[in-house]
């Protein structure tokens, strides 16, 4: 190679620019053949590649991944389904994907499944971009990708160097890559096992079979009032009328679709609805539709609580249950017939919808009479709760310290708490003794009563 470049004619200048020119074509090699390979969404990019009968794509992260199932849609919208998926996908890598469909694929309608935290952060998740970018086919769409990602954050050489941060570490992982180029069934076959099954992939939905965890997972979703505008970043509906002109351009027709979540979510993160409000808003003023289902009416979808096995996703029944709520409303769009009525108008509304509480807390202070405690509750506005105190022995037994009550405060003398012991908080709505949830105290230490709002969100 070395006496190659020495016979050039052209010098020195020449074979520093080809040299120049391999930088390109190594990073590319690497980044590709070099990094970790994660199975589920090698197999989405395969076959989104590989076929061309896709009239219905369904693009965003593992809360369209794992809530909208193909099967289902297929058979009742009339239209073939298929997830477009990464986990943790945001707008700049729904671009890349969508335009890698757009390759093989002219769909007639693209759905964009969004939800609040697709706003409130500007950037790709780098884990993201390993899992997508190697698999673009574009060298260029590669690199409008990079540059777009990197412009959110300054990460520029991690973002290039894919190979850098996520390298194969085992002969695990060189076996893995292997296997998904030369058999993906294969490769998919293994991943199910290794899941025990929990985890089944098909037409780029990953169905979930893990068991529901329900309400219990509200416990500890404490809410931290803030004054905070919230508003769409200008990033964000950038990208957002990037998409739409994207999907214009192609002849595709656009809808977009805000994901339900876990209630006790949407009652203690301040980011959460506000944020969809905005974003809801934003959509209508562009002209893209918009099914927000977690505004559902239970005529539409009941509430699916107790199908979550965390705060953000449904086991398989949960999602097949979303599916047909989705096909319904989108039938009706399709056919150019109203869907308000299937769907609550505001956040009003839809507090106002809960009957429940998911989660109570207490905040405590030190004062001269004893550990003064406050009880809070996220809850519907139309609940008016009852708290009660009780301590909780090492043998699993209850004291009852104050039967339940309206009032929020209760004071416990020092003296009257024994080694082992902790405080117990109860609440339920108002004589409703099936409804009850509690928490349990561990230790007192004086804490900023502040942390605890005066009437959460969903204070009546």
């Amino acid at each position: 190679m070395k006496q190659f470049f020495a016979k050039l004619p052209v010098g020195r200048l020449a074979r520093l620019a080809l040299f120049l020119l391999l930088i390109p074509a190594l990073i590319l090699l690497g980044n590709t053949y070099l990094t970790q390979l994660d199975t589920f969404s090698y197999m989405t990019l395969a076959d989104v590649k590989e076929r061309s009968d896709i009239e219905m794509a369904i693009v965003g992260s593992s809360v369209a991944e794992f809530h909208f199932n193909p099967e289902i849609i297929t058979e009742q919208t009339g239209l073939t389904a298929f997830c477009a998926t990464i986990t943790n996908l945001r707008l700049p890598g729904a671009i890349a994907l969508t335009e890698q469909l757009f390759e093989t694929n002219s769909p007639e309608w693209v759905v964009l499944v969004l939800e609040p935290y697709t706003f409130d952060m500007t950037k790709e998740d780098t884990q993201t971009q390993m899992k997508l970018a190697p698999r673009l086919s574009s060298p260029l769409r590669r690199l409008r990708y990079w540059l777009d990602t990197a412009s959110q954050d300054g990460e520029t050489l991690s973002r290039l160097l894919l190979m850098n941060s996520f390298p194969m570490t085992s002969m695990e992982d060189v076996k893995k890559a292997a296997l998904l180029r030369t058999d993906r069934q294969a490769a998919l076959l293994a991943a199910h096992e290794a899941t025990d099954n929990t985890m089944l992939y098909r037409d780029g939905f990953v169905r979930l079979e893990e068991p529901a965890i329900g309400r219990a997972l509200c416990d500890g979703m404490e809410r931290e009032e803030t004054w905070y505008d919230y508003q769409l970043f200008d990033y964000s509906k950038e990208r957002l009328l990037d998409y739409k002109a994207l999907c214009e351009k192609n002849g595709a027709k656009l809808i977009a679709v805000m994901s339900p979540v876990l209630s006790g979510v949407a009652l203690s993160d301040p980011s959460y609805l506000p944020y969809m409000e905005a974003a809801c808003a934003y959509l209508e003023e562009i002209g893209v539709p918009c099914l927000n289902m977690l505004y559902a009416k239970p005529e539409l979808m009941a509430n699916l609580d107790h199908t979550y096995v965390d705060p953000h996703h449904m086991h398989g029944t949960g999602a097949d249950a979303m599916s047909k709520a989705f096909s319904r409303a989108f039938n009706l769009h399709a056919a150019g017939e109203a869907t308000d009525h299937l769907f609550y108008q505001s956040d009003e509304e839809y507090l106002a919808s809960l009957d429940f509480i998911t989660n109570v807390w207490a905040t405590v202070r030190r004062t001269e009479e004893g550990w003064r405690l406050k009880a809070y509750s996220n809850r519907g506005t139309g609940v008016t709760p009852q708290y009660a105190y009780a301590l909780v022995h090492p043998d699993g037994s209850e004291t009852t310290l104050r039967s339940y009550s309206k009032r929020t405060v209760y004071t416990l003398p020092y003296d009257a708490i024994g080694e082992g012991d902790r405080i117990r908080v109860y609440a339920r709505p108002l004589d409703e003794p099936d409804g009850a949830v509690y928490t349990d105290t561990t230790e007192l230490t004086d804490t900023n009563e502040s942390t605890g709002p005066e009437e959460p969100i969903s204070a009546g």
